[in-house]
């Protein structure tokens, strides 16, 4: 059985964070845009596959070529998780809610939680969570208040 670990952050302690992770990310955008072929950048949205997964989401070993790029934070605005789909590295995701309203980081799809959810946490505006995906394996997140929200994650 995978092991998850959640942390809160409240808003005071969120901003330092923020602001370290977008430099951080910009630095690693820089050298994706130079390291991606001329057909294809890190921006491209034929970068990402599309679908929408039909099953719960059981850990798989079979990793997917064209997701390379490991991401540990994950934006939610404007009723997004962002992207469709995620590769992250096993080990900690954090969720930051900068949208206008609370959120749910739901293991799940369409707005149900699946009956053995491994994790089902609530983030209010300006709130963070953190999810540690402790296994290899496909995860199927939704948010319990917009059943439009979906994200896949692929943690590899």
């Amino acid at each position: 059985m995978p092991t998850f670990t959640v942390v809160r952050y409240r808003k005071g302690a969120v901003l330092p964070a923020i602001v370290s992770l977008a430099i951080l990310l910009a630095a690693c955008d820089a050298g994706a845009s130079q390291s991606a072929s001329p057909d294809q950048t890190a921006d491209s949205p034929s970068a990402t596959p599309t679908g929408t997964p039909t099953t719960p989401a059981e850990p798989s070993q079979a990793p997917s070529p064209s997701l390379t790029a490991d991401i540990s934070t994950v934006i939610i605005r404007n009723r997004s998780f962002g992207a469709p789909e995620i590769t992250v590295a096993v080990g900690d995701v954090t969720f930051f809610n900068e949208d206008t309203l609370p959120h749910t980081v739901s293991e799940g799809e369409n707005g149900e939680a699946f009956p053995n959810a491994r994790f089902d946490e609530f983030v209010d505006v300006g709130d963070s969570v953190t999810v540690t995906f402790a296994e290899p394996g496909d995860y199927l997140i939704t948010c319990l208040f917009h059943s439009e929200m979906h994200l896949l994650v692929h943690a590899r």
